[in-house]
């Protein structure tokens, strides 16, 4: 096995040495001041080995401790890189985050193999290694190497092997994972990880705005029925208090009242999804605001059954057009969803357009959205109540249908939450 040690380099797509005035600074979005020497940093941003850096540091041990706490500091934070060498050439890159601890070698009754979490994409036509229960990624800088990922690996002095295994990659067969970690589907525990801090380096939020959609849709106007007026007033007269609400708030799937009429949806809609300059009722992250509401009515004194979306600015229903088998089909599932077969009277479809939150944020994007459909969903369920609507949210939809209905690009907007009422 050959011996050559890694090499240190700055991530250059990442940041970039700087002089300001005497001092050296690494800009990244904000500058941090660097200690000297400057001649080692230089080396950094070029990929240097630790045992060069300390030639150049010298063996003042303040001076030491004080440069490889900074470059320490950089590594967990994804801006610095380790390169490792087979035979003097680059065969991998590896990023850290904070927290990691290489795993130790041991001794193993049978092979090791790749940790079902682990998973390859390409990245600028090489293969980036990643997993959610590791806190590494690995680039594969040498062809042909990811083939050899998916064999049983036997000798942990193997550089690939052992790199891979101490960077939380390998387990040994038989015993691929813990039982905790054998509880979550690789889609949920990749999901988590990547939408919290700590074991990426995704910033959360981006520079200067992009653009941005609008967040109102401009309206066919044809199409469009205006809604009752609602008289807050008398609202709040009738209303039961917040407690007798909450304690009272519950799932219901069928209905003891003989009809459902348009003031009432008005009257919901307007206290769930009105847009009273720029705000509703309901938080957002940002102020994104970048839930759209479509409704597949099959029963509403005065308005005809269809497909509708909710205009918040104008508080009115847009008719959109979509075939009764489709819409069928989908209150059909709703019923089904929910276990008591009653095919509900109104059927909500919660639609977010991704792009009016990933103008702002990045990787915490699909996760703001869906803590926006649970709050909309819980307002709904206690205007629900303090109405007397019976109601239930819908755990999951029927996405191609839904799809099908609303005529929309899943990348652009595509349904994220369904609530139905009785």
């Amino acid at each position: 096995m050959s011996n050559d040690s890694p090499l240190l380099q700055l991530d250059g797509s990442l940041c970039r040495l700087h002089r300001d005035s005497e001092m050296l600074c690494l800009d990244h979005g904000e500058k941090m001041a660097l200690c000297p020497p400057r001649e080692a940093w230089e080396k950094v941003a070029q990929g240097a080995s630790v045992s060069e850096l300390k030639r150049i540091v010298g063996d003042d041990p303040q001076a030491k401790g004080r440069f490889f706490l900074i470059v320490g500091y950089l590594l967990r934070s994804g801006l610095l890189y380790e390169t490792h060498l087979w035979h003097e050439k680059p065969f991998l890159r590896r990023w850290i985050s904070h927290g990691f601890e290489p795993k130790k070698p041991q001794t193993f009754e049978g092979p090791l193999v790749l940790s079902k979490y682990a998973y390859l994409r390409n990245s600028d036509g090489l293969a980036l290694l990643e997993s959610p229960c590791s806190r590494a990624r690995i680039l594969l800088l040498q062809p042909g190497l990811e083939s050899g990922l998916f064999a049983a690996h036997h000798a942990i002095e193997d550089p690939l092997t052992r790199l891979l295994y101490e960077s939380g990659f390998l387990v040994q067969e038989g015993l691929t994972e813990r039982p905790d970690q054998l509880r979550w589907e690789f889609h949920d525990l990749l999901f988590h990880v990547r939408s919290r801090p700590g074991r990426h380096h995704s910033p959360r939020r981006r520079g200067p705005e992009s653009e941005v959609l609008p967040m109102h849709k401009e309206p066919n106007r044809e199409a469009c029925q205006p809604l009752s007026p609602v008289d807050l007033d008398e609202v709040e007269a009738r209303d039961p208090t917040l407690n007798q609400v909450l304690r009272a708030r519950a799932s219901r799937r069928e209905s003891s009242h003989p009809q459902f009429c348009e003031a009432q949806l008005s009257e919901f809609l307007y206290r769930t999804g009105k847009d009273e300059g720029g705000r509703r009722p309901y938080p957002s992250g940002g102020g994104r605001y970048e839930l759209e509401l479509y409704l597949n009515v099959r029963e509403c004194e005065g308005i005809d059954p269809g497909l509708y979306r909710y205009s918040p600015d104008s508080h009115g229903l847009e008719r959109y057009p979509a075939s009764q088998r489709v819409l069928q089909q989908h209150l059909q599932f709703a019923a089904n969803a929910t276990g008591a077969n009653k095919v509900p009277r109104v059927f909500l479809i919660y639609s977010a357009k991704f792009q009016r939150v990933s103008a702002r944020y990045r990787s915490i994007v699909y996760a703001l959205v869906l803590k926006h459909v649970g709050v909309l969903m819980q307002t709904m369920y206690l205007v629900a109540q303090a109405m007397d609507i019976p109601c239930c949210a819908i755990g999951t939809g029927p996405c191609d249908v839904e799809r099908e209905m609303l005529n929309t690009e899943m990348e652009v907007e595509d349904a994220v939450g369904e609530f139905a009422l009785w």
